[in-house]
């Protein structure tokens, strides 16, 4: 892994007497792009301002490139905000806004008039610099937020929130482009979203926030299908909590548990005793059904009634009431030409899936 560039020990900071952020630490290589995942109001946008030196912690550091800059107001310091609402001059044209920065830092203007076209090329916006901002689609007027904070070349770039204002399919275009992007500067980009999907599709590693504190920290795939903590299995995409008791030991990293009235078998890495209870969490879309008769109990499954179906084009979604009480939510990819798919409403089935694609997390 590449040296530090930020790193932040120890962050703390209340408002009005109230705590948002309780001991954040965190180390962000040079070129790694890390997100800060969470909920409104879980203290990530804090993170940011803190960085960018807009607010001051009560305790801890910020640290760039192994040097304190807590003592550096915002313009000093090597970062840049791309900001939710793109914070664009509208009455300025588009080079101008781009060369903003530049002009407060007093470079000269022929090395201005060169990084701004750098730039504007980089963000695919050549031959766009005479326009001003209403002249430009949603999607372009991020591009030219992004030219602005790159063209100062920052150690750290910091993006608030910045795609919640476009539409879904440029969303998706743009979470593509800013990833090339990055890969291009080959900068740290520090990015703030309460968007599971975002997240997971550009990071190299996702910290996990609730009420001020990292629950997580690590790859997309590590947090997604390795969760630590209930909250981290239920925020990063949708997954089925079921409680379950342990009935017996299996062996090594192996247990026999009571989930929803099944005895199944499951792999754990935790110590567990007969007796303990559990939270499994299985993802939708790991789950297959089967139609059942009446009388047939298969082994390690999880058994109950369709009652409602749902087509969303790619997925069919099933939510199936548990013989046990709880409902579980099955996602599988539509085949309009696969029978085993057809489960109408009332249908007995059984839900199974492969072992091991369950995680166990201990109760409380």
């Amino acid at each position: 892994m590449a040296a530090a560039v930020l790193q932040l020990s120890g962050l703390t900071k209340s408002f009005g007497g109230k705590s948002v952020l309780h001991g954040i630490d965190l180390e962000i290589a040079d070129g790694e792009f890390v997100s800060l995942l969470g909920p409104s109001g879980c203290g990530k946008t804090t993170i940011l301002r803190l960085v960018a030196g807009f607010e001051a912690p009560d305790a801890g550091t910020v640290r760039l490139d192994g040097v304190d800059v807590g003592p550096l107001p915002a313009n000093r310091r090597a970062v840049n905000t791309v900001f939710q609402s793109y914070a664009l001059f509208p009455h300025l044209t588009v080079a101008d806004n781009v060369a903003f920065g530049l002009r407060m830092h007093r470079v000269p203007a022929t090395e201005a008039a060169r990084r701004v076209d750098e730039a504007l090329a980089m963000v695919q916006l050549d031959g766009y610099g005479s326009r001003r901002p209403h002249q430009l689609s949603g999607g372009q007027q991020q591009r030219v937020a992004l030219a602005r904070a790159v063209v100062n070349r920052p150690r750290v770039l910091l993006l608030d929130e910045c795609l919640n204002a476009l539409d879904h399919q440029l969303r998706l275009d743009m979470e593509v482009e800013l990833k090339q992007l990055q890969r291009r500067l080959g900068i740290a980009f520090l990015f703030v979203t309460h968007d599971q999907e975002e997240a997971l599709s550009m990071s190299d590693r996702v910290a996990v926030m609730e009420h001020g504190r990292i629950e997580q920290l690590g790859t997309p795939r590590q947090v997604y299908e390795s969760p630590r903590t209930r909250f981290v299995a239920g925020f990063v995409g949708e997954a089925n909590i079921l409680p379950a008791r342990v009935t017996a030991l299996a062996g090594p990293g192996r247990v026999v548990v009571d989930l929803a009235g099944s005895a199944c078998e499951l792999q754990t890495d935790l110590e567990l005793a007969v007796g303990a209870t559990v939270q499994v969490v299985l993802r939708p879309e790991d789950l297959r059904l089967t139609e059942v008769g009446p009388e047939q109990q298969p082994e390690g499954c999880l058994l109950g009634r369709v009652v409602e179906r749902i087509y969303k084009g790619r997925t069919l979604d099933t939510v199936v009431e548990l013989a046990a009480g709880p409902r579980l939510k099955v996602s599988e990819f539509f085949d309009e030409d696969d029978p085993a798919l057809d489960h109408p409403a009332g249908a007995r089935v059984a839900a199974s899936w492969v072992r091991g694609w369950e995680v166990v997390l201990a109760d409380g």
